[in-house]
């Protein structure tokens, strides 16, 4: 998901970097429609690493409460699979902001040409 939306990202920033004859219109309808997917898919993944980690919090906590060795083992796996959740939420979140600064170009550059 990332990579589609870097691909997304580069894409945008090669046109607005080349052209300056473009429908710009129809790329900020384009560019729109794809952010609300990114932005559908960055509320899933802030939900299930908010889960995990809720669940991994939980885990801890019944193995300290309970004095269960055996639990130990869950509370590392959660623990392991939280961290890399953090670090790809937190790339897919900076990712999608950066296209909200690309949606102001192409805002800026539909202004530029309704003054013409």
């Amino acid at each position: 998901m990332y990579r589609y939306l870097e691909n997304h990202r580069h894409k945008i920033s090669n046109i607005l970097e080349t052209k300056t004859d473009y429908d710009w219109k129809k790329l900020a309808k384009y560019n729109r429609t794809r952010i609300s997917f990114f932005q559908h898919e960055r509320l899933i993944h802030l939900l299930v690493t908010l889960f995990v980690g809720l669940y991994a919090i939980i885990s801890i906590y019944v193995t300290v409460w309970l004095r269960q060795v055996e639990f130990i083992l869950v509370d590392i796996l959660l623990i392991a699979l939280f961290i890399p959740y953090v670090f790809h939420y937190y790339q897919l979140e900076n990712a999608v902001q950066s296209l909200y600064r690309l949606d102001e170009e192409i805002n800026k550059r539909i202004n530029d040409a309704d003054l013409v």
